[in-house]
C-alpha cells in the first residue's frame, strides 16, 4: 500500500487560526500529490472527508455590534454520530498533529511516523492564557506522544525555544503562508483604517490593541487617526475584552470588529488598509502578519517575519508610538509575500524525507 499522510484535527475548534492553518495544509498536501486523509481520535479513530472537514471547520462570519452578545470560544469539533476506526494508520503512513492534544503515540507501535505540526504552541508558554481542558490535552500529550516524535516542527525561533523547554526533541522551523483568498471587490471600509488582524483574546493581545488606541485617541487630533478595523476568531477568554469594545460603544465608534472573518474578507481588509498591526504572541503560525505582507501593507508585528517591522505587544506605550509615527511618516511599502501552501507542502515534505 502506498504510503498514506493522516491529518490529525483533534482538539481544533472551528473558526480558529489552527483550524485556517488545518485546511490549508491539507488542500496543498493534496495539491502536491500526496494521499491526504483527515482524522479525529475520539478516541478511536474518525476517517473525515475533505468536504466534511470544511463544514466542521469554518464559521460563518459576523460583525460584531456591540448591541447583542458575541458567541463564546468555540468548543473543540464534535463527531457525534461517526463510527470510529473506519481505517487506522499502517506501517509507513504518517500521522501529522496540528495541535498538541491527547495521547497518539499508540499508533508508532504500528510502525507509524509521528509528527507534530504545532500550529500554536501558546498553550506550552502561557497556560494561563489557554481554558484547562487544553491544558490537560497538552500536559497528556507531552507524556504520551512526544517521546514517539519522528518530527516536530514549529513556525518561529520564539515557538522553537518554548518546545524545546517543554521536552520536545530537536524541534523544525517551517515557514507558513498567507490565507489563500482572493481579495472581495468591494472597497474593505468607508474611512481610512488600520487593519488589525488576530485571535481576539487574551494570546491576541486584543486588551493591549484596545490600550494602544485608547492612548492613540487621547494624545492624537481625531482626523489623523485613522478608524480601527479588528478581524480575527474568538479565542479564550474573550468575554472581557469584547465587553470592553461594547462598553465603550466601539471605542466611540471608531473601531470595527468582524469575529470568524473568511479569507476573503481579510485579503480585502489587508489591501485596502492604511498598514496592519499583528499584536498576537509570535508561538503561532503568524497568519495576522502573513495576510498584511500577501497584500503587500506595511505591517507592525509581534511575529517577525521579512518585511514586517517587530514590536513587543505588551508595552502599550511603545505601540501607541510606532503607530503615531507611521501616521506621521508612513512607511515604504514592503515587498508582496510570494509563499504559497503549496511550497509549504514541498518544504514540509523535504523535512519528512531528511
Amino acid at each position: 500500500m502506498a504510503r498514506r499522510i493522516w491529518l490529525d484535527v483533534t482538539g481544533v475548534r472551528p473558526g480558529s487560526d489552527t483550524a485556517a492553518y488545518a485546511l490549508s495544509l491539507h488542500a496543498a498536501l493534496l495539491a502536491v500529490g500526496e494521499t491526504v486523509l483527515a482524522c479525529h481520535r475520539r478516541p478511536g479513530l474518525v476517517p473525515i472527508t475533505p468536504e466534511a472537514l470544511r463544514d466542521l471547520l469554518i464559521l460563518q462570519p459576523m460583525e460584531f455590534t456591540g448591541l447583542r452578545q458575541a458567541p463564546a470560544y468555540p468548543d473543540p469539533l464534535s463527531l457525534a454520530g461517526c463510527d470510529a476506526d473506519q481505517a487506522l494508520p499502517s506501517a509507513g503512513d504518517i500521522f501529522v498533529m496540528v495541535t498538541l492534544a491527547g495521547d497518539a503515540g499508540r499508533f508508532a507501535e504500528d510502525g507509524v511516523r509521528l509528527v507534530a505540526i504545532a500550529a500554536n504552541v501558546t498553550v506550552l508558554s502561557r497556560p494561563d492564557w489557554r481554558e484547562q481542558a487544553e491544558i490537560d490535552l497538552a500536559t497528556e500529550w507531552l507524556a504520551q506522544t512526544a517521546p514517539h516524535l519522528s518530527l516536530a516542527v514549529v513556525h518561529s525561533p520564539e515557538a522553537a525555544k518554548v518546545a524545546q523547554a517543554a521536552g520536545i526533541r530537536a524541534p523544525r522551523i517551517l515557514a507558513a503562508a498567507a490565507d489563500a483568498g482572493d481579495p472581495l471587490s468591494e472597497a474593505a471600509h468607508p474611512r481610512p483604517f488600520i487593519f488589525a488582524s488576530g485571535e481576539i483574546s487574551e494570546a491576541g493581545q486584543t486588551r493591549q490593541l484596545l490600550l494602544v488606541w485608547r492612548r492613540l485617541m487621547e494624545t492624537m487630533p481625531q482626523g489623523m487617526l485613522p478608524e480601527l478595523v479588528i478581524a480575527g476568531p474568538v479565542g479564550p477568554q474573550s468575554q472581557d475584552v469584547l465587553s470592553q469594545l461594547h462598553n465603550s460603544r466601539l471605542l466611540d465608534g471608531r473601531a470595527r470588529v468582524i469575529l470568524f472573518p473568511t479569507p476573503r474578507q481579510v485579503a480585502m481588509f489587508a489591501r485596502d488598509c492604511v498598514f496592519a498591526i499583528a499584536m498576537a504572541a509570535p508561538t503561532g503560525w503568524g497568519r495576522g502578519t502573513l495576510n498584511a505582507q500577501v497584500a503587500g501593507a506595511s505591517c507592525l508585528s509581534a511575529y517577525q517575519s521579512y518585511g514586517s517591522v517587530p514590536f513587543d505587544p505588551t508595552n502599550a506605550a511603545s505601540v501607541a508610538a510606532r503607530v503615531r509615527a507611521w501616521l506621521v511618516d508612513p512607511p515604504v511599502k514592503p515587498p508582496v509575500m510570494t509563499r504559497h501552501w503549496d511550497g509549504v507542502a514541498r518544504d514540509l515534505l523535504q523535512l519528512l524525507a531528511a
